[in-house]
This record gives structure tokens, C-alpha cells and sequence, in this order.
């Protein structure tokens, strides 16, 4: 388990602008995603956790996203998406209504005609278009 360095820097970015974070991730449970997070240091910037294996959907089952939307009460469109998986993340949060962008670190997307980063912080680009 690694933090890359853009991080912190992108988290508290996008909470000054005045965000909800949500995590969305196809693990076991939330109490597992908690420990990652805490281990990571970045627990407390979400205000929301969502685990796949807490509500019985996975990634990119439209399901999950409407879920976490519901948490915020937030409609589908409103809300941004970053993920490191075009199928996983992208496409799905695309099917749910969001505003998807896909983290490509390593430029293993480069084929794919999306809305797409290389670095996190980025995405803070995004943030007027999409909220």
C-alpha cells in the first residue's frame, strides 16, 4: 500500500473548495477500508465511506454509485468520480450519471477517449466543471 505524493495536496485542495468526499471501493468491508485509510493518514478527509462488501455491490455495478449519491443526497450528475480503473471506475461511474475522470498514472489508457489525468492533483481542474 502506497500514498503518492499528489495526495494530501489534492484532498485538502478539494475540501477548501468546499467538496463532500466520498470513497467508493471494492473491498470487503467498510471497517477494512477505515484501516487502509488510517493507515494511509487520509481517514479523516472523507465523509463517507462506501465498501462493496458492506452493501452488496461491486464496482462498476451503477448500484454502488447510486448509493453513495444517495448518501450525500446529492443527484448522479453533481457528483465527480476519480478512479484508476476505465472499467471499473470510468465506465461505471459514467452508466451512473456521474462526472467520471480516470487517474492514468502510468499511461495505460492512452487508447481510451475519456476524460483523463496523469497526476491527481489535476483533477482540481475539473472541480468548477463538475460541481
Amino acid at each position: 500500500m502506497r500514498k503518492f505524493d499528489d495526495v494530501d495536496r489534492t484532498l485538502n485542495a478539494v475540501k477548501e473548495y468546499g467538496a463532500r468526499l466520498i470513497i467508493i471501493s471494492n473491498i470487503a468491508s467498510e471497517m477494512w477500508l477505515r484501516i487502509y485509510l488510517n493507515r494511509l493518514g487520509i481517514a479523516g478527509y472523507f465523509d463517507y465511506l462506501v465498501a462493496s462488501g458492506s452493501v452488496g455491490f461491486e464496482k462498476p455495478d451503477t448500484r454502488v454509485f447510486r448509493h453513495a449519491a444517495s448518501l450525500v443526497g446529492v443527484e448522479p450528475q453533481g457528483i465527480m468520480h476519480v478512479g484508476d480503473s476505465y472499467e471499473h471506475d470510468y465506465l461505471g461511474a459514467q452508466a451512473a450519471g456521474f462526472f467520471p475522470v480516470l487517474v492514468d498514472r502510468y499511461g495505460r489508457n492512452m487508447d481510451k477517449n475519456c476524460r483523463k489525468i496523469d497526476k491527481l492533483y489535476e483533477l482540481v481542474d475539473f472541480l468548477q466543471e463538475a460541481l
